[in-house]
């Protein structure tokens, strides 16, 4: 499990949106932009675990934390996006999954144009171009990002931790979907080897759902 992973799933509260001229939103109140329970896990989230002492969800409405994604291990709200004309995105969700040894997240987040949508998808390929590898003594963290077709946009992601030139166990794997205004992210991390087409079958097939979903809100623009 990364620590940008566990960091990308702590609180905080938001305020939401409303529609300006030319496209671009302002602040509001979170739970008017998304919905209660609008991400795919977040009703799971709100209820009690099955082992309290190894495993827990959070749900964050901080539009200020890291992105699930995040190769270079930047600072919170460094993403282009984030950053258009200095302001904060209209609403944020996050909602993570931790057991040992595993970590996965899902995030939505709602940028004031899609330009800035845009901006945070080239932000993050960016990175990946930028901090593809990553030398901590012996080992090596190399970083990956190939296109699907989801959304408007989309790539799915990898991070894998290698011993020389073989995979050593931890990763991460993710698909990073736009749609219009909106941005979704869903990650795992966990105790992965060799990169396999068939570690993003759940990622792929949530991204994809959730493209479709955010058509649903008024806040995204589709």
């Amino acid at each position: 499990m990364t620590s940008k992973a566990l960091q990308a799933v702590t609180g905080g509260v938001v305020a939401a949106a409303v529609v300006l001229g030319g496209g671009t939103l302002a602040s509001a109140g979170t739970a008017r932009a998304i919905p209660a329970n609008f991400l795919l896990h977040e009703k799971t989230a709100r209820e009690p675990v099955k082992y309290p002492g190894e495993e827990e969800w959070t749900i964050s409405e901080s539009r200020t934390r890291t992105l699930l994604v995040n190769p270079c291990d930047l600072k919170p709200a460094r993403d282009k996006g984030r950053r258009d004309k200095g302001r904060e995105p209209v609403a944020m969700r996050t909602v993570g999954y931790t057991a040992p040894e595993h970590f996965s997240g899902e995030q939505v987040v709602v940028y004031r144009s899609s330009a800035a949508a845009k901006a945070a998808m080239a932000s993050l390929r960016g990175q990946v171009e930028r901090c593809a590898r990553d030398a901590d003594g012996e080992f090596v963290t190399r970083a990956y990002a190939t296109p699907v077709r989801i959304g408007d946009e989309a790539f799915r992601f990898a991070s894998q931790n290698y011993h020389g030139a073989k995979p050593a166990i931890g990763g991460e794997r993710a698909v990073v979907v736009r749609q219009a205004r909106a941005v979704a992210i869903y990650a795992v991390s966990g105790e992965y080897g060799r990169i396999r087409s068939s570690d993003y079958a759940k990622q792929l097939k949530e991204a994809a759902k959730m493209a479709a979903k955010l058509c649903s809100l008024p806040v995204t623009g589709c």
